[in-house]
């Protein structure tokens, strides 16, 4: 139960970074857990982030498949996830961190 966990928790981390890398380039995105669809709507402004697309389907997979009864992550699967998460996780986050919102107006 720990490893589907993880595993359904990498793949919402990964859907999270893409929606907000999608809101800061204020492109719009329907409801989905598919990665490569959140992905397909970034890659005409971060081309260089094609190479995600493997890793994406295997996260998306995440989703649902270990978060009903049925099938379980072993350890190896969640140590994967993880793994996956982190990297990705990792280039989405320098995206966002690289974003200049110097001249956003301040919330009060």
């Amino acid at each position: 139960m720990l490893y589907d966990a993880v595993c359904f928790h990498s793949q919402q981390c990964i859907e999270k970074y893409l929606k907000a890398c999608l809101q800061e380039a204020n492109i719009a995105f329907s409801k989905t857990h598919d990665l490569a669809s959140l992905l397909n709507l970034l890659l005409p402004i971060k081309p260089d982030w094609t190479g995600l697309r493997p890793t994406l389907d295997a996260l998306t997979v995440y989703a649902v498949e270990f978060r009903y009864p049925g099938m379980a992550a072993t350890r190896e699967i969640a140590y994967q996830a993880l793994q996956d998460c982190i990297r990705v996780r990792q280039i989405l986050r320098q995206h966002l961190d690289s974003i200049d919102t110097t001249d956003e107006p301040q919330g009060s």
